[in-house]
């Protein structure tokens, strides 16, 4: 019978025949050491696997419920499907949070909320359980959310790691990258003399001028991995060349990476965003909390006068976005409280709580619209961006 209900899900989910997994099959059916079963097309094959890896078709999940243990009827297997992942996905992992998050926020979260709604078991450990539930779902929003930030290893020169380390005792492994390395305190004559070795740092450190620009046009972190034995390499690169009078590639990894700019812009941008308060929105369990939120949100927002990177028109999506948020925490917190079934005391209030909800957003929209068109009377613009694509509109179309 088990096998018999993987055979159908398959033929219908995936249009193939099961017959060149049976195998597969019986061993998770048959075994106690197998718990999950992922079956997948790729390049037209049916595929099984024990752990879930990105595919460009739906992937299906087959799970034991409780321990693992030998299979005896369909009852003690559980299934889901996980979308396909696609080339526009920023993580390879979308699905599978897509898939996690659809079944907290539409699958456990009401049903749990629904079965002690009216129950006199329900408790303060059942409220802390769905709070967390909650929570999750905030988390996954942010992993979806984050930005695919690429992976930079400034790989060092050989002779510059045997240069250090014959001089190891001699260093400061917490010395930062612009301090001067005195290369005289080496044994370095043989790298001085050597047009070809320098040659060969100098195509090094122009990889690394390549490699730091990937991550200084976004603006979004430091290069250099936070492990002080990396700086002394760094440094010691630096020098060498310094000492050798390559002052073309020495100049192009202090000025054309665009670092201190980056840096600047990074620390700027986060002294605005760094205390905005979307966790206490996103885990907002009743409407007065959700209230009490987007009220920290609007008083927030003013602090962008103090940023000089953070222009208005991304104020003004963030605005967007957070009100989306909104929209989709007062339409789950409803979900939960079977509004069609509730009495009329409860719906009552529940009303009224909604309502001071909207009146609230109404009145600090209105403060916000206002503090919006001063700053761009003081700015004169909305974009900090000097690209040909920047946007065009003007500030009461972009707030509509």
């Amino acid at each position: 019978m088990a096998s018999e209900f993987i055979r159908s899900l398959v033929t219908v989910s995936l249009s193939q025949q099961l017959a060149p997994l049976e195998p597969a099959v019986e061993s998770f059916i048959n075994t106690t050491d197998t718990s999950s079963l992922y079956i997948t097309v790729i390049n037209d094959e049916l595929v099984a696997k024990s752990q879930f890896t990105p595919s460009p078709t739906v992937t299906l999940v087959f799970f034991k419920h409780g321990a693992p243990a030998k299979v005896s009827s369909v009852s003690q297997i559980g299934f889901l499907s996980i979308p396909p992942s696609s080339s526009d996905d920023d993580s390879s992992d979308s699905p599978l949070f897509s898939t996690l998050q659809s079944l907290n926020q539409n699958t456990f979260v009401p049903s749990i909320s629904s079965l002690y709604s009216t129950s006199s078991s329900a408790d303060d450990n059942l409220s802390n359980f769905t709070n967390t539930m909650r929570d999750l779902n905030s988390v996954i929003d942010h992993l979806k959310r984050a930005a695919n930030v690429p992976t930079v290893n400034l790989l060092p020169h050989p002779t510059i790691i045997s240069l250090l380390s014959a001089s190891a005792p001699s260093l400061d492994p917490t010395a930062p990258l612009d301090s001067p390395l005195d290369v005289n305190t080496f044994d370095a004559s043989s790298i001085l003399s050597s047009d070809e070795t320098l040659n060969s740092i100098q195509s090094t450190v122009n990889v690394w001028i390549k490699d730091i620009t990937k991550l200084t046009s976004l603006t979004t972190t430091t290069p250099f991995p936070n492990d002080a034995n990396e700086v002394p390499i760094h440094s010691a690169t630096i020098s060498v060349l310094k000492q050798a009078k390559r002052f073309v590639t020495t100049t192009a990894l202090e000025n054309n990476t665009h670092l201190p700019t980056a840096l600047e812009y990074t620390a700027d941008v986060n002294s605005f965003l760094q205390n905005f308060p979307i966790k206490a929105l996103l885990s907002s369990t009743d409407l007065p909390s959700l209230t009490k939120a987007n009220v920290q949100m609007f008083q927030h927002y003013p602090k962008v006068r103090n940023s000089k990177n953070y222009d208005l028109y991304r104020l003004a999506k963030l605005l967007e976005s957070t009100t989306e948020a909104l929209r989709d925490q007062i339409i789950t917190i409803l979900k939960s409280q079977n509004v069609m079934t509730t009495p009329i005391a409860a719906f009552q209030s529940l009303d009224s709580e909604l309502t001071n909800l909207f009146s609230t957003w109404d009145a600090d929209y209105k403060k916000f619209t206002t503090f919006f068109l001063e700053q761009y009377k003081r700015r004169g613009r909305l974009t900090t961006s000097t690209s040909p694509n920047a946007p065009t509109t003007t500030p009461l179309q972009l707030l509509k």
